[in-house]
């Protein structure tokens, strides 16, 4: 409690930066979460989170598993060595289940939630798991295979996350190559930022990229009310604009590029970027100049 009321002065502080963080927190994000822990944030969970059926399918095999689980765990109870208090098996299940209480605390009180902050579950889950598999360690054979399985996992797993992580940067430093043509277009705008909406793409590229001359002409640009307008959030717009305010250089408001009878270069990512609303609002005219770091490079001439 004493920690909460030291943090109060420095939430307070905080409360504008997330005011409109989020839209909605809808209740995948317990489903997801799980998934996150448990499988792995880039392999499954994320595109998952976008299949409402699937969702609803993960939802109900975690609520069956999570009965399962605590009966489970109620029925060996009494033949476990360790023997819980009443008052710590009801924080190892409360603590398991940790991203349904993040979800409702962020759907009625803070509109604001993600999978990391509850994910102290992944411990709760793991010691009920322990608890549960107790018993078969008992017999030596059994648990000398429990443990050399588990080792062999870990280890298998550890190496193809290095192996995929190794393909992962071999790719990103790839879409760093310009074609020909994208070079040659490129030429036609010699000394033009190349504008881009998302402060981690603006990091990847300005520190990765091995051309220095777009390392040096990538440019972040930001507009609460554009993002407001077209994503019901401003929290990337809070960030590039602390992000000017504390000198990284290359920052600019978005009002500032799309003055009319100018022609800027655009990195457009259309799934997340409002970028492309605000262009077509504004009329302004595309022309495709190439990929760069898997956006689409184009030319907009403002009317």
């Amino acid at each position: 409690m004493a920690g909460i009321l030291i943090l109060l002065p420095v939430a307070r502080a905080l409360s504008p930066l997330h005011a409109h963080y989020m839209s909605d927190v809808s209740y995948h994000f317990i489903t997801h979460t799980y998934l996150w822990m448990m499988l792995g944030y880039v392999d499954l969970s994320v595109p998952m989170q976008y299949i409402v059926p699937m969702q609803h399918i993960i939802v109900l095999v975690f609520a069956v598993l999570l009965v399962v689980l605590i009966c489970e765990f109620l029925r060996k109870r009494s033949s476990v060595t360790i023997q819980l208090p009443r008052a710590e098996v009801v924080f190892l299940v409360l603590l398991a289940a940790l991203p349904v209480f993040g979800y409702l605390l962020s759907r009625f009180v803070t509109k604001l939630m993600e999978a990391r902050f509850v994910l102290p579950a992944i411990i709760g889950i793991a010691a009920l798991l322990a608890i549960l598999i107790a018993p078969l360690l008992h017999k030596k054979t059994i648990g000398r295979i429990v443990l050399v399985s588990l080792f062999v996992a870990i280890a298998v797993t550890g190496v193809l996350h290095i192996r995929s992580e190794i393909v992962q940067a071999r790719g990103t430093m790839a879409s760093f190559v310009l074609t020909p043509e994208t070079q040659r277009n490129l030429t036609m705008f010699p000394g033009h930022p190349i504008y881009v909406e998302n402060p981690g793409v603006f990091q990847v590229v300005g520190y990765y990229s091995p051309n220095p001359d777009i390392r040096s002409r990538i440019t972040l640009i930001y507009s609460q009310d554009e993002e407001m307008l077209y994503q019901h959030s401003d929290h990337l717009s809070i960030t590039s604009a602390n992000m000017r305010a504390y000198g990284v250089l290359n920052v600019v408001p978005y009002e500032s590029v799309s003055r009319s009878g100018t022609d800027q270069l655009f990195l457009l990512y259309h799934n997340w970027d409002w970028t492309d609303q605000a262009l077509s609002a504004s009329h302004a005219q595309i022309t495709y100049l190439g990929q760069v770091f898997g956006g689409d490079l184009v030319s907009a001439h403002f009317p």
